[in-house]
């Protein structure tokens, strides 16, 4: 009975032993794979490759990828794997990870990060804001100025001391169902106010004494962007000439370093007095570096006033530090006179895509 006892006993440790081991072979197990792999402050489910060795872990751009912990590696049975959890790296270019397999057989792995889809916030202008009261209010995307990264010159005008000012932007078709942004160049006093949407900040009040500060923090790098717009420009006179007004659409990925600001990136949808009557949807591509192709309002220059950029950055592989993004009724109506009164831009569902 003993005997009996005994060998069950064996037996039954033997069964739970093989069930803890995912390989169902005898001697040394040669499986060197990565099963699992988790970086801290991801933002997905990692992409596994095991036929070519590669993990893609998608990772937002608010995470500082300069040093980073995985917070889960986890590798075949009986196998080891270096680095481990919890040990940094700069996952600022490709990292390899070594897994050792009982047998002693080594496979590197190559771990590189996806870019998670970063979307500028409330980009599809559905959720708005009245920012004030009365004839001094304005409208903007998002749900507070705090939370919002959007700006219109709009913010600046409401807070003149005149009892009325022009409202360039709205939401339609109104702020409690709104589908999308409209932008509409008017004037007030005797001077032209474009109708104006982009990300960044504006400091000062009135029509003309404001200062822009275009930007959004953000490091992830898109490749392009789509939106659907309409667009009704009207003629002005400039110079003693009547012309179409244009409008501008554009995103700029920059490079900051101290007080010098570098163009990384350029999507820039050429100015245009054509009539856009239905819905046009288009993807603009976002060229990384130099190219032949830029209009000269499209080049960088240390000279623009509202937008300052010392020229190129060297390194187009390096990851952005700001995001500009920007819509205007009048493409050149910063300068408060060209611009027709009456032309509107109409946006949605502006997306970046990965």
């Amino acid at each position: 009975m003993m005997k009996i006892l005994r060998f069950t006993i064996i037996c039954t440790l033997a069964f739970s032993l093989s069930a803890c081991i995912d390989w169902d072979h005898f001697g040394l197990s040669p499986k060197a794979e990565i099963i699992d792999f988790q970086l801290e402050g991801q933002s997905g489910i990692s992409e596994i490759d095991s036929l070519n060795r590669l993990i893609k872990v998608p990772l937002d751009s608010s995470v500082d990828r300069t040093s980073i912990a995985p917070s889960l590696i986890k590798v075949s049975s009986l196998a080891s794997v270096e680095p481990g959890e919890g040990e940094k790296q700069s996952f600022l270019d490709t990292v390899e990870y070594v897994v050792t397999a009982e047998d002693g057989t080594t496979v590197s792995w190559d771990i590189i990060i996806k870019e998670a889809e970063n979307q500028i916030p409330f980009g599809d202008f559905t959720t708005w804001f009245e920012q004030g009261s009365g004839t001094r209010s304005y409208f903007l995307p998002g749900n507070s100025l705090d939370t919002s990264p959007w700006r219109s010159g709009d913010k600046g005008a409401a807070d003149v001391t005149i009892p009325t000012y022009p409202r360039t932007l709205v939401p339609m078709p109104s702020l409690e169902n709104a589908e999308y942004a409209q932008l509409e160049t008017k004037s007030s006093i005797g001077v032209l106010a474009a109708g104006s949407l982009f990300v960044g900040d504006i400091q000062g009040s009135g029509l003309t004494d404001v200062q822009i500060d275009f930007g959004f923090p953000f490091t992830s790098r898109p490749s392009s962007f789509s939106l659907s717009f309409q667009y009704e420009p009207k003629e002005y006179s400039k110079d003693g000439t009547t012309v179409t007004d244009k409008s501008d659409i554009y995103v700029l990925l920059q490079v900051r370093e101290g007080d010098n600001r570098y163009r990384l990136g350029t999507g820039w949808v050429p100015r245009s007095d054509e009539t856009v009557t239905d819905w046009s949807e288009i993807t603009v591509p976002i060229v990384l570096g130099q190219s032949n192709d830029f209009a000269d309002y499209m080049q960088p220059s240390p000279d623009k006033e509202e937008l300052p950029e010392v020229g190129y950055y060297s390194d187009v592989n390096a990851r952005p530090t700001h995001i500009i993004v920007v819509f205007s009724s009048s493409a050149e109506g910063a300068d408060l006179k060209s611009g027709a009164v009456g032309s509107i831009l109409r946006i949605r569902d502006f997306k970046l895509n990965y």
